[in-house]
């Protein structure tokens, strides 16, 4: 965001009433996701059911 604009809206949150931080976003730390290995294996779609066409075009499982 460049000077002239950064200055142009804090002049107008203030005239509106408004914080400064409500408008300048911080880059926020995102925390971490802690999976165990049965949900990476879920995800990753190991355990899914294998279909393979059989005679006659049928699904079976294989």
């Amino acid at each position: 965001m460049s000077e002239q604009f950064r200055g142009q809206l804090l002049r107008w949150s203030e005239k509106n009433g408004l914080e400064a931080i409500e408008i300048h976003q911080s880059k926020g730390v995102r925390s971490k996701e802690k999976l165990t290995d049965r949900d990476l294996k879920e995800l990753m779609g190991i355990n899914r059911q294998t279909l393979k066409r059989g005679r006659g075009g049928a699904f079976k499982q294989k």
